[in-house]
């Protein structure tokens, strides 16, 4: 067993479930999916039309993959930035365990300064 990588996802989950005005979506997209620009804008305003549903949604950040195939950071995941602290946890309830394109989404809170300063993953390696 690996006990950097048992407390890193001990943190995530204790981070996770701390509520903040950012809802992180996980498995709700593949890299596949957001190759083609029209794809792209496509699910980024599904996702923004389902979120409003909850609340005012200040903006949808669907991180890209690189043209060239290399490798950014949070692609895979989806954030939605909501006005308010209420909205976000209503659509983290409503969202979490929810199916999109048949699979099972996953979702959680996520830092505030991470999400304002484009840092779409928890830690640095």
């Amino acid at each position: 067993s690996n006990p950097v990588l048992a407390m890193q996802v001990k943190q995530g989950r204790e981070v996770g479930s701390r509520p903040t005005t950012i809802v992180q979506l996980l498995n709700a997209v593949y890299q596949e999916d957001l190759m083609d620009d029209q794809d792209y804008e496509d699910i980024t305003a599904e996702i923004h039309s389902e979120a409003s549903k909850h609340g005012a949604v200040a903006r949808v950040v669907i991180p890209k993959p690189a043209k060239d195939g290399g490798f950014v950071d949070g692609v895979g995941k989806v954030f939605v930035s909501f006005v308010d602290m209420t909205a976000a946890r209503k659509f983290q309830m409503d969202a979490n365990g929810r199916k999109f394109e048949n699979r099972v989404v996953c979702a959680a809170f996520y830092p505030v300064e991470k999400f304002n300063d484009g840092k779409y993953k928890l830690w640095s390696t």
